[in-house]
């Protein structure tokens, strides 16, 4: 089992105070959106928080994140990074968020502040990180500091971890049409339900997309052993599938 983190970028200036809103709950004021990730996802335990600097931005803010961590129990690791001005650099802060994930570890991440560069290149590194050292994420925030009816409502924090998804949809279907396995496919239905399952993300729950994956996992899975007895049983089972209830 990995370590729980909370990944960050901060930029180059002083931050005001604001509540932030996540599926209902605020949070109190703070200065910076990971601070109130803090309050508003369930953690088991406490979190490293690994915030991404340039000597600019720890100038400015590695005083205040310190304090507020250290009381709410959680830790700091500053890791420094150029402004990713050119490729060379845009290589160093790859390899500086990959060096900072081990296998299985349950990463969180804030895209809020800092360049609007980074956003990118750590979605890249999450997708990498994903297959290299089984990295689990658990969640890919922003939090909209324009948005809000009035300047002093909560500051809403958009959960964007389905862009994930969707890339990793978009390889699964390249594997199935350019070698006919869907083994891909069916893990990522299983993985659906078992998230809105435990995340409650819809009011009309799905029954059967995990049975239809691993059914589908299942045959891609004896057509590449080429066992057919074995692979008519359970494409029977596959077509008993109540598709309704999926």
């Amino acid at each position: 089992m990995g370590t729980s983190k909370l990944f960050t970028v901060l930029g180059n200036r002083q931050y005001d105070e604001a509540q932030y809103s996540l599926k209902g709950k605020t949070s109190s004021k703070v200065k910076c959106a990971p601070l109130a990730l803090l309050e508003l996802i369930n953690w088991d335990g406490g979190v490293k928080v690994v915030a991404f600097l340039t000597d600019e931005a720890e100038r400015i803010h590695k005083s205040y994140l310190s304090k507020e961590l250290e009381k709410k129990g959680h830790e700091l690791v500053i890791v420094k990074i150029p402004f990713g001005a050119n490729e060379e650099e845009l290589w160093t802060i790859f390899r500086s968020i990959t060096e900072n994930v081990e296998q299985q570890d349950q990463v969180a991440v804030d895209v809020t502040h800092g360049f609007r560069s980074l956003p990118i290149l750590m979605v890249a590194a999450l997708l990498f990180l994903k297959e290299a050292k089984d990295l689990k994420l658990t969640g890919l925030f922003y939090g909209a500091l324009e948005a809000g009816p009035r300047e002093d409502s909560p500051k809403p924090i958009f959960e964007l971890t389905r862009l994930i998804d969707i890339v990793e949809w978009a390889h699964a279907v390249r594997i199935f049409r350019r070698y006919g396995h869907f083994d891909h496919i069916g893990r990522i239905l299983a993985r659906i339900q078992d998230e809105i399952q435990k995340q409650g993300l819809s009011l009309e729950r799905p029954q059967m997309l995990k049975k239809l994956g691993m059914a589908l996992e299942k045959i891609s899975l004896l057509l590449y052993q080429g066992l057919s007895l074995e692979l008519g049983k359970a494409a029977y089972e596959l077509k008993n599938i109540d598709l309704e209830r999926v």
